[in-house]
């Protein structure tokens, strides 16, 4: 086992090499040690190193935005980390109030721009500002107040139902609120699980939810949070069409006087959006208004369209 000397040595070498970098893979070969963690390896995924201590002969990961990784020296593992550039001289106005949908197929750095509005981790070159400040000078709470971030995986705690909503919003939320935003999204079924009501257990030890429902979960969230900013990353993804409609019509109504930005690559209702963006490898390559880009011979968002 290491000495101390040693361990510092290895602290100093992981923070040189993984500080800011996004974890982008989670293999877990003992799964007791994310006993009591519900979809332990993706609550992991996606978020970055902020700063490493050590305690002893244990080193503390800081997670961005949150959380800590606790690793032991003899406990063995893989870190491999991302030097491609994601985004690349992308330059995006976006107006308060807009409705932008932002466009493009897998890996094209569509969810990466939304990672980067809330900080979940910086740019390495250019700058994003808000209200004509860089992002920077937010602090994290201020973020969080502004704005409000529907991931492609959505969390379940292990508590009640009623918490798992109630974390939508520091701002008390009432039991009837609650029940109408559950009976808008499709989970009233929830309510009449062991006819606990909002008082279900969810998450370990509790009622299991299926990728739809975690899905709806978030988006119930959604509704439940009065921010200014709604960044939804792929938020019907999982849905039958019918069901893709009727979500995307309380999301545009929720967002109305709000600033909405949906990454998605599905097509519903995008006429809706006042601008679209797609990206492709990095790249904006084009941006316009619905008749504009469908008019526009040759153009990337005309064919998908034609696709369809």
């Amino acid at each position: 086992m290491p000495e101390l000397p040693e361990v510092e040595t290895v602290r100093k070498s992981l923070e040189d090499t993984i500080i800011n970098k996004k974890i982008v893979q989670v293999e877990v070969f003992y799964p007791k040690v994310l006993q009591g963690i519900q979809n332990g390896e993706e609550v992991l995924q996606e978020k970055s190193f902020s700063k490493i201590l050590r305690r002893g002969k244990y080193l503390l990961l800081l997670l961005k935005p949150n959380g800590v990784l606790l690793c032991h020296l003899r406990m063995t593992g893989k870190l491999s980390y991302q030097e491609t550039l994601v985004l690349k001289n992308l330059t995006l106005d976006l107006e308060q109030g807009q409705k932008i949908a932002i466009l493009g197929k897998t890996g094209s750095g569509k969810s990466s721009l939304l990672q980067l509005l809330v900080r979940n981790y910086d740019a390495n070159q250019g700058e994003l500002l808000l209200a004509e400040k860089p992002i920077s000078a937010y602090s994290e709470e201020t973020l969080r107040r502004q704005i409000c971030f529907l991931t492609q995986r959505v969390h379940v705690f292990s508590d009640t139902l009623r918490q798992n909503l109630q974390f939508a919003s520091a701002d008390e939320i009432s039991d009837e609120k609650m029940i109408e935003v559950l009976h808008q999204v499709g989970l009233s079924k929830l309510l009449e699980q062991e006819g606990k009501g909002l008082n279900l257990w969810l998450g370990d030890g509790g009622r299991p939810l299926s990728g739809g429902e975690q899905r709806r979960l978030g988006l119930a969230r959604i509704l439940l949070n009065n921010a200014p900013i709604l960044l939804l990353d792929e938020p019907t993804e999982g849905l039958d069409r019918e069901t893709e409609r009727q979500i995307l019509r309380l999301i545009l109504q929720h967002a109305e006087n709000k600033t909405l930005i949906m990454v998605t690559h599905r097509l519903s209702s995008i006429e809706q959006f006042d601008k679209i963006c797609v990206i492709d490898n990095g790249r904006l390559i084009e941006e316009g208004d619905y008749n504009s880009l469908i008019t526009k011979e040759n153009g990337f968002f005309k064919r998908l369209i034609e696709r369809v």
